[in-house]
């Protein structure tokens, strides 16, 4: 009896075909799990199949791992986080008032070694503990504070010491602190109006403190606008009366010029403005006629009159 190969030739082929498919798939694959991609917001970091750190890469690109069974990478997050307190933390100030505060924190990984040393790629234990050494700082530093002054250094002097001191121990973490400030900062019913009397008063003292200077600044301000004024106007006149000697010695010179030249005609001239600015109209004036003065009205030539 004759069997048809036809068939039993199309399942073959079509076998092989499912196992070169499946080979193919499992090559890529293979060459797939060798390698990944780093991005500009991370950081990456390459472990052996035990744990153990190999090294970091912080340029963004596409890289190989091999062999890749015995290597894993973890990706950092370089981009900033924040840490917020879930609850308000109780306190007693340095005038044994309870008060509840709440910290958030700005952070950033900067040495993925030492971060991966301690946290390994996780977050939210970095938070915590960066809470915590914020939370320690503010319980070393709340006893020198009244609950006023907490309230009204709150973003000021408190904030510089809880970020000095939290950032210089999360440097050993490979983190760096961008920011810190308290969210809330609350009282007890109890406290409440004597804290806020406290602040009133404290914030009129500092109010009556910045008008003192501002009078004495003002007070020096006009002290130096007055020396000034008076340098300025000295100046001034000085420049003046050296305009007009100059001014003076120019006419004089010019006077003289014009009587050199035309001795008659000068006098004649001045004659003419003395009249001008002695006679005004009705003017009553009782004089000797026969006099020098009027001896331009006698003689155009201004030959002195003969007295009889």
């Amino acid at each position: 009896m004759m069997m048809d190969v036809k068939p039993v030739k199309k399942q073959k082929l079509a076998m092989n075909r499912i196992a070169l498919l499946m080979t193919f798939l499992f090559a890529l694959g293979l060459v797939a799990s060798t390698m990944f991609v780093v991005d500009q917001r991370q950081s990456a970091v390459m472990v052996s199949g035990l744990g153990n750190f190999k090294r970091v890469i912080s340029a963004p690109g596409l890289y190989w791992k091999w062999p890749a069974p015995f290597n894993r990478v973890m990706l950092l997050d370089k981009r900033t986080q924040i840490a917020s307190s879930s609850k308000p933390e109780s306190y007693l100030t340095a005038d044994r008032q309870e008060v509840f505060v709440s910290l958030y924190i700005k952070w950033r990984i900067t040495d993925p070694t030492s971060y991966f040393n301690r946290f390994r790629h996780e977050l939210a234990p970095a938070q915590n503990q960066l809470l915590g050494l914020a939370y320690t700082a503010l319980e070393a530093k709340r006893g020198q504070y009244s609950a006023a002054e907490l309230a009204a250094n709150s973003n000021h002097q408190i904030i510089s010491v809880l970020q000095t001191q939290t950032a210089h121990a999360a440097r050993e973490w490979g983190i760096e602190i961008a920011d810190i400030r308290i969210t809330h900062l609350g009282f007890t019913a109890e406290s409440n109006d004597e804290v806020y009397k406290q602040m009133g008063a404290e914030r009129a003292e500092v109010a009556q403190q910045l008008r003192s200077a501002g009078l004495i600044e003002a007070a020096q301000v006009r002290s130096y606008a007055e020396r000034e004024r008076e340098t300025i106007l000295a100046q001034g006149y000085k420049r003046a009366q050296m305009i007009k000697g100059d001014g003076d010695a120019q006419a004089v010179a010019i006077y003289a010029s014009a009587f050199g030249r035309d001795p008659q005609f000068y006098r004649f001239y001045k004659s003419l403005d003395a009249y001008r600015q002695i006679f005004r109209e009705r003017d009553l004036i009782v004089v000797d006629p026969t006099s020098d003065f009027f001896r331009f009205m006698h003689n155009p030539a201004g030959m002195p009159s003969r007295k009889p």
